[in-house]
């Protein structure tokens, strides 16, 4: 038996036994061969599920402070775990995953996944597979036949309220009619859910036609609803808001506050600039670290743009 399958069994058998493996125990789990996943996969569904949650959540944890470590392999067993908090969580890990199997995978749990948080992650899930769509980067064929299973959710008055919000926050990147009329009765419908969802949709197409709704909901009653307005601001990137976020920098909250001194930074130039330096903040704290990180990504945006002139692009 191979050294690298004898490892996984014998951390197999210790996980079976309720040990909690420390994290170079781990490792073992990243970069799994095909033999090795097939140990994986006839093995797992037998550890208890508390130890299936956590070996899950912290192979992950250690994927994020390392990124040599792959547990890939572990995500493939797990996201058809009978677990549905398992399957959530391997879901939202296969993020950076394009593969049409993966699509595939995901379109066939967005239909029929009896749990709400798992097509909730799902529909969530899939704004990259519809980002990548929208700029050329993934197949035609298997990009539409997401957008139009999300579409179908998203019309589908019987599903969560939940699912509903992530399928229209993912069709957002997608420059089609019926998307932006989808975004806008989702603006005006009466369940906040809704409402934050076509705001975050709104950033998510990146174009500043919907900067004249986001004037408005800049000054809602709700700090979510700013905070978010905020974050759209910034992923459509166009000076024309910059104007919006000057209020929202005098906001009571100060989330809203570091969300939009963030806008500013991911618009750049130099009006964003000369905002940010004008902003009156203690010298120690979140906002003050905000405000330094942010002026150092603006002129970061505006060195990119004057590169990009000289050289005529």
């Amino acid at each position: 038996m191979p050294p690298s399958i004898t490892s996984l069994e014998t951390l197999l058998e210790r996980l079976a036994t309720g040990e909690r493996p420390g994290a170079v125990q781990l490792t073992v789990l990243s970069d799994l061969g095909r033999a090795e996943g097939a140990v994986l996969r006839a093995r797992w569904p037998s550890l208890p599920v508390e130890m299936r949650r956590s070996v899950l959540e912290r192979s992950l944890e250690l994927a994020e402070d390392n990124v040599d470590l792959d547990f890939s392999g572990l995500v493939r067993v797990a996201i058809s775990d009978e677990d549905a908090d398992v399957r959530r969580m391997a879901v939202l890990a296969g993020w950076e995953n394009r593969s049409t199997a993966l699509a595939r995978l995901y379109a066939q749990m967005l239909r029929s996944d009896p749990d709400e948080g798992v097509r909730a992650a799902v529909a969530e899930a899939l704004a990259g597979f519809v980002l990548d769509r929208e700029l050329g980067r993934f197949d035609t064929e298997a990009g539409d036949l997401l957008v139009s299973q999300l579409k179908e959710v998203w019309e589908a008055r019987e599903e969560s309220v939940d699912v509903r919000a992530r399928a229209l926050e993912s069709l957002g990147p997608r420059s089609l009619p019926w998307v932006d009329i989808a975004i806008t009765d989702a603006y005006y419908e009466a369940d906040s859910r809704i409402r934050l969802a076509a705001v975050r949709a709104m950033g998510a197409s990146a174009n500043e036609r919907w900067l004249e709704f986001l004037e408005e909901t800049a000054t809602s009653e709700d700090p979510e609803m700013r905070f978010q307005t905020a974050n759209a601001i910034g992923l459509i990137g166009s000076e024309a808001g910059i104007e919006q976020l000057k209020d929202l920098l005098a906001d009571e909250d100060d989330e809203v506050v570091i969300a939009a001194i963030s806008a500013l930074g991911a618009i750049g130039g130099e009006e964003a600039v000369e905002v940010l330096q004008r902003i009156d903040a203690d010298e120690e704290g979140p906002v003050a670290d905000a405000i330094e990180e942010a002026i150092e990504d603006a002129k970061y945006h505006e060195d990119k743009d004057l590169l990009a002139s000289r050289i005529g692009l």
